[in-house]
Order: structure tokens, then C-alpha cells, then sequence
């Protein structure tokens, strides 16, 4: 679910007066923008004042609503270059004076109250212009544009650098709410108006006369009020949809979690007396490999015959303990001798950055020549259904099944895992996704810089191995409520 689309709609509803009703008995705007102009004039005595071109209107207002600029309808100003050079630079002090607004003390629409800088109140006195002493909007003009906070604490605060203030003409009444010019300000139309004279700079800017040019559809002061009402109820609502979509995630992510601790420990299907035991399953696999064996269930590793202390927990009846070395017919990995990448090639170089839970992901993939990867695939070479574990550095731990089919290299921070013929390689992935594969592998990693895990330590880590016809149903069973979980993701977007 695309939250930000959804308050998008609705500002957009609103800035076209289609989010409530019209009354016919309400003042006309045109009423309220004369009143407007009387306040302007007996601040901005004499001073010019940019008026809409009707060629320009982004949309025909509803009747009772007019369209006027910024600039006829409040004081846009920012702190002058003279101003901090000539009163602010050299006066600035850490505490005990009046706060300076930066373009970091708007973030996400609102204001943060936590500055660094602050002026004696003399000073900003004097520069009565940009000093900020009752409600108003303020702005960054260059950097983040559109980013609008509403002050409305009392007091006296000042403008730093690159911060601009919309101070309404509203006087001693109030004919135009903040909140609606802020709302549409964040609206679609509203930052198309505040950026259609934006500077071709690497840093986006605009400039103060640029805000002051904006044009805005006033409605009257009645249905401003029944809008802003109507916007905070509908993002009220929209909001606690985001929370709950949050909560559902990690709901489905936990679940699946679960899923998985079930799968290992046993208890995600019913087991089948008539399955052949797993135990079986690696005397086959020792006898492919012409080794001798001697298993004990629970408290012998397959392969090696050395004793296994204390079992992690307990399996079901026909499952074994054994090491993830004992149902492997090869483990090794890549590379160690970084070669040369080229931006195209013959042959596929795969690191860490595309080894991905669903598989390899060919994003930003880079290449080796035939001859630099005939050197490497000589030793380390991944085939189709083969198991890609990442072992070194931050995203240690994240395994898939190898899905492409084209042989390729591979760096040394990639584990290659080929599973015996008897050993289902989806279950050995889900063994190393589940949470306690996965905090066990965390805690044992080591290193100073990039940690990382060896291939030793690989072989060496404990599995619990049921029968093959029941890891397949394992896999099946997660396949299915995986999928169930997934198509509830797609629903919520």
C-alpha cells in the first residue's frame, strides 16, 4: 500500500475543492482576498505586488474560490547576505539568545526545535525584517524545496542561511490558515508552483521572488476550515493504515521466521513411519563418497565418528544429528586473488552484493575473461541448484539457491555448497535461513575489520537431518505458506 500516493490524493481532492461540498452561503474569496490586501497594504506600504496571469491558472477554481499569489497574500522574505555578514556572523553565541533557524530544522514537513546557533536579542531586534515572532511557514530555498514546516511557538526566533518565512497578512483575524497553504504547498500542484521558476544549479534552489510568484487557489474561510479538517482526518486515517501495514510486515516476517524454527525442529509436518530413516540416507551417502562410517543418532557425527557433546535440541524418530560437511559432495568457494572486472565479458564475475535470498541478482554484475575464469571455475565451480552461502563482511549469512544456469566465477567471499544427490538442496537452504542457523553463524564470526566465517567452520556446523521424502514435504509445506505470506505483502504493496 502506497501511503504517500493515498495523501497525495487526498491533497489533491482538496486543492480542487472536491474533498467537501461547497456552501453557497459561504463569503466568496474574492471577499477575503480584499480584506487580505487591506492587511498587506498597511504592512508592505508602497511595495509592488506580483498578481496571477489568468494564461497561467494550473486549474479553474470551483466557484466562490479565487486564484492569487503568494505574494498578494503574505510577506515572504529571508535573512539578506548584508544582514549575516554585517550582524550575525560576528555576533553568534551557543546559548542564552535567539534561536537560528537552518534548513536542517525542517524535516518531513514539521519543525525541529533543536538549534545551534543563536543571536543577542538586540541584534535581532535591529533586523526586525527576518526576526520571526508569530505564526508562520517556513521554507528552505535551496536544497530540499517543498519541505514546509508550520512555526507556531511563541516567542522570538530569527532566520539563519538558506531559510525562508511566509508570513500570512492576517492581523488580528485570520483570513488565509497556514494549514491550508501548507497542504497545498505539498501538494502536487503546490510544489509544481513553488519549483516552476526553480535554478539549473547542482544544488535545486529557488529563489524568494520565485515563492512570492506562486499561485494559489483560495478558497473561502469556511470550507479553508472544513478542508484542513477533512485532510487531518483522512491522513489520521491513512497514517494508522501505515502503522498497521508496518505491523503486518514484521508480522509476516516473524511468521515466517517461525515457519521455518517449526521446519527444523520437526513439527511443521507430520512424520511417516514408513519413510527410511535418515540415518540410512547418509550410510548411502558415505557409501557414494567410498567411505566407511559409523552412525549413532543424536550423539555421533555421520561422517567423522566424533562424539557430539550436547545436541542442539532434540530431533523427531528417523531424523539425524550430523555436520553440514557430512551431506555435502564438495565445499569451497571463490576466488581469493581479486582480478581484473570488466563492464563486459565473456563470463559472469558473482560477488556478495548479488547473492540475494531469492537468488543471484545480475544488478551492476561485472565480468572476468575466459582465461581468468577457466582458472577459477577449475577449482570453484557452481552449477544449477547448487547452494551460494555469503561468508565474509556485513551481509554474512544470506544464502540462496544458485538459478542460473551459464557457468560463472566467483569471489572468495562466497561459500559454494553442492549437496549430495541424496540431500534435498531447498532444505539445506532453509536450515541455513532459519533463525538459528543464522545467530549461530553470527556469533562465531571473527575478524578484525570484515569478519567473516570459514570454510571449516561451515563444514563443521551441526544440521538436523530428517528423511529425504520428508524434507521434501518440508519444502513443499514452506512453499505453500510462504506463498500465502507473500501474495499478503502484494496486497498491502
Amino acid at each position: 500500500m502506497n501511503t504517500k500516493k493515498l495523501k497525495q490524493l487526498v491533497l489533491d481532492l482538496a486543492i480542487h475543492g472536491k474533498l467537501v461540498p461547497q456552501d453557497p452561503n459561504d463569503e466568496p474569496a474574492s471577499e477575503l482576498l480584499k480584506r487580505i490586501k487591506e492587511e498587506r497594504a498597511k504592512s508592505a506600504k508602497g511595495q509592488k505586488c506580483k498578481f496571477v496571469d489568468e494564461e497561467y491558472i494550473p486549474f479553474i477554481a470551483p466557484n466562490g474560490w479565487i486564484w492569487c499569489t503568494m505574494d498578494e497574500v503574505a510577506f515572504v522574505t529571508k535573512l539578506a547576505g548584508f544582514e549575516y555578514s554585517d550582524y550575525i556572523a560576528n555576533n553568534l553565541i551557543e546559548k542564552d539568545g535567539i534561536p537560528l533557524f537552518k534548513g536542517k530544522n525542517i524535516q518531513d514537513g514539521h519543525i525541529v526545535y533543536e538549534f545551534e546557533a543563536f543571536i543577542p536579542e538586540h541584534v535581532s531586534d535591529e533586523l526586525y525584517r527576518s526576526q520571526i515572532t508569530k505564526k508562520c511557514l517556513l521554507t528552505p530555498y535551496v536544497g530540499t524545496i517543498g519541505n514546509i514546516g508550520i512555526h507556531d511557538r511563541e516567542g522570538k526566533f530569527h532566520l539563519g542561511s538558506n531559510v525562508g518565512k511566509i508570513e500570512i497578512y492576517n492581523g488580528d483575524s485570520i483570513f488565509l490558515k497556514e494549514e491550508y497553504l501548507w497542504y497545498f504547498l505539498r501538494s502536487i500542484v503546490g510544489y509544481s508552483e513553488l519549483t516552476k521558476n526553480k535554478k539549473a544549479t547542482a544544488q535545486e534552489s529557488i529563489s524568494i521572488d520565485a515563492i512570492r510568484d506562486v499561485f494559489i487557489p483560495l478558497p473561502p474561510l469556511s470550507e479553508q476550515r472544513r478542508i484542513v479538517a477533512e485532510v487531518e482526518k483522512w491522513f489520521g486515517i491513512i497514517d494508522q493504515l501505515e502503522s498497521n501495514e508496518a505491523d503486518l510486515r514484521k508480522s509476516i516476517e516473524q511468521t515466517k521466521k517461525k515457519v521455518l524454527d517449526l521446519a527444523i525442529h520437526g513439527k511443521l509436518v507430520p512424520q511417516d513411519p514408513n519413510d527410511e530413516p535418515a540415518s540410512e540416507l547418509l550410510k548411502r551417502i558415505v557409501e557414494t563418497r567410498g567411505r566407511a562410517s559409523n552412525i549413532s543418532k543424536g550423539k555421533k557425527s555421520a561422517i567423522s565418528s566424533e562424539e557430539i557433546d550436547e545436541v542442539p535440541f532434540e530431533v523427531p524418530e528417523g531424523w539425524v544429528w550430523c555436520k553440514v560437511t557430512d551431506i555435502l559432495s564438495k565445499i569451497t568457494d571463490g576466488t581469493h586473488h581479486s582480478p581484473t572486472n570488466l563492464s563486459q565479458g565473456e563470463y559472469m564475475y558473482i560477488t556478495a552484493k548479488n547473492i540475494k535470498p531469492h537468488g543471484v541478482d545480475l544488478t551492476d554484475v561485472t565480468y572476468v575473461d575466459k582465461a581468468t575464469h577457466d582458472e577459477i571455475y577449475a577449482r570453484c565451480n557452481p552449477e544449477f541448484g547448487d547452494i551460494l552461502y555469503i561468508k565474509d563482511g556485513a551481509t554474512t549469512g544470506i544464502a540462496c539457491i544458485n538459478n542460473l544456469k551459464e557457468p560463472f566465477s566467483l569471489l572468495s567471499s562466497v561459500a559454494l555448497l553442492k549437496p549430495s544427490k541424496f540431500v534435498d538442496a531447498e532444505f539445506l537452504l532453509r536450515y541455513l535461513q532459519s533463525s538459528f542457523c543464522y545467530s549461530s553463524v553470527r556469533e562465531t564470526m571473527k575478524g578484525v575489520g570484515i569478519t567473516r566465517i570459514t570454510l571449516k567452520l561451515i563444514g563443521e556446523w551441526f544440521i538436523p537431518l530428517p528423511p529425504l521424502s520428508e524434507q521434501r514435504r518440508i519444502v513443499a509445506k514452506i512453499e505453500e505458506v510462504f506463498g500465502e505470506l507473500d501474495r499478503m505483502l502484494e496486497m498491502i504493496g
